[in-house]
């Protein structure tokens, strides 16, 4: 369709670009990039994005600079993705500097989340007290980081704090909300909240928060109980699922499904 097309804007140019990087296809997401004529802030948010997905984080950062050279201003997605590349290549003073540049640039929006993602719990922890209106962003943001780094009852006493403040939660928030509940070792709670989704909160889960309560259930010895809800999933399960289940048997020495699962 695009190649048919006699004439291509900067937005039909992006739709390629984002729909090659979305799916994983980087190095035809790259050289459509460095064709397009003209860039714009979606563009390279996609192309920042895709690089972190593949795990091409020093790109990404590199595309981030570029950004900045052309005088463009990031969006949140963007951010985001920059922040999650400099976490993963364990660069706080990077994520330092991008959080004083947002600061500048956006205000404290998404301060919270920098100093998260880069490992400072105490600096988030201040930064997010010190938001006067927070949004799902902030709460999601704090929610996953305090799972992240093996806080899990301190991230469901937040959940359940933006839930009592009327804050609606998304997707994201969930798959942080049920890793903290793996990582306190919540499973009672952890199924509660799963079930929770749809009914209460118009959530359809996905499969990430399939996978997180087959983790819990596994991490606890719930071996046959996470087995029985992988056999009765309405999605079709995924490398990571079998992973959690295959590593569980393992830990508690569960040959059977072990082999089941490695298969």
């Amino acid at each position: 369709m695009f190649d048919e097309m006699l004439e291509r804007d900067v937005a039909t140019w992006t739709t390629l670009v984002s729909c090659c990087a979305n799916h994983g296809s980087m190095e035809t997401a790259c050289e459509l990039f460095k064709e397009m004529s003209e860039k714009s802030v979606v563009s390279f948010s996609a192309m920042i994005t895709g690089f972190v997905r593949k795990g091409r984080f020093n790109e990404a950062l590199e595309l981030f600079r570029e950004l900045q050279i052309q005088g463009l201003d990031p969006n949140d997605s963007t951010v985001m993705g920059v922040i999650s590349a400099s976490a993963n290549l364990g660069s706080l003073d990077t994520g330092k500097w991008i959080h004083s540049y947002i600061r500048n640039k956006k205000g404290n929006r998404l301060d919270s989340r920098i100093d998260m993602k880069c490992g400072s719990v105490e600096d988030a922890i201040l930064l997010f007290k010190g938001v006067k209106e927070k949004l799902v962003g902030e709460w999601t943001a704090m929610i996953s980081g305090m799972a992240m780094h093996g806080f899990g009852e301190r991230s469901v006493k937040l959940f359940e704090n933006m839930v009592e403040l009327g804050v609606k939660p998304n997707a994201i928030t969930f798959v942080g909300l049920l890793s903290g509940c793996t990582h306190a070792g919540f499973v009672k709670e952890g199924l509660m909240y799963f079930k929770r989704m749809k009914p209460e909160f118009g959530i359809e889960p996905t499969i990430e928060h399939f996978g997180c309560v087959v983790d819990f259930l596994s991490r606890a010895g719930l071996i046959a109980q996470a087995v029985e809800f992988v056999n009765n999933m309405p999605l079709k399960t995924n490398a990571a699922i079998w992973g959690a289940l295959l590593n569980a048997c393992r830990v508690h020495k569960n040959v059977e499904v072990g082999e089941l699962a490695a298969r």
